[in-house]
């Protein structure tokens, strides 16, 4: 989905008085929706300053915000998470300004930390420089635990920490939990060979 189609979507479907409209949380909803099955053609980023406006003025939802973020290029199958991969913890992306030039140079990260190894059998191994190395069992994941990312995703059960994590399109993340607040993220680079 291109900018305008998001756009479009919300404006045939919310109406000129948009705010007032009785379906308009259900219609942000199948908007989100569409955009996991649908993909987006553009990345979603601070720099979208007029797609972003056009958005607000519309009352977008974090709902909406999360999945536009998730929801570049095409959805990940089941067969892309599968291999060797290097891990590495994704921080919040910085931002600086020097001589009015803004820089934003993306994600931090710490490369390096483990690495996770995920086999079509079911199984996985994740070899942690911080913690108690893990093996165990993988299975599909469930709409709500993938939440705002679209195509497959698959849980590590009960894996680093005790933990519940989703791997989906290049990165892990804990399985969340009613009430539990905090997101780690680990994002992974596929081994070379």
């Amino acid at each position: 989905m291109s900018q305008e189609d998001v756009l479009n979507f919300l404006q045939a479907n919310l109406g000129p008085n948009q705010f007032q409209n009785p379906r308009r949380d259900e219609i942000k909803k199948g908007l989100a929706e569409l955009i996991k099955i649908r993909r987006l053609n553009f990345r979603y980023d601070t720099d979208l300053v007029e797609f972003r406006t056009r958005l607000s003025k519309v009352g977008t939802s974090s709902e909406i915000h999360f999945t536009l973020l998730d929801s570049f290029g095409p959805p990940p199958q089941q067969n892309a998470l599968m291999g060797a991969w290097n891990l590495g913890k994704v921080g919040g992306r910085s931002q600086a300004t020097i001589n009015s030039t803004v820089y934003r140079p993306g994600e931090g990260a710490v490369p390096s930390i483990g690495t996770l190894t995920i086999n079509p059998n079911g199984a996985f191994k994740w070899r942690s420089v911080s913690a108690e190395s893990t093996n165990g069992r993988w299975r599909q994941a469930t709409k709500a635990e993938m939440k705002t990312e679209g195509g497959d995703g698959i849980v590590l059960v009960n894996a680093k920490s005790g933990f519940d994590w989703l791997s989906a399109k290049g990165y892990i993340r804990k399985v969340l939990t009613p009430g539990y607040g905090t997101l780690r993220r680990y994002r992974g680079r596929r081994q070379a060979g």
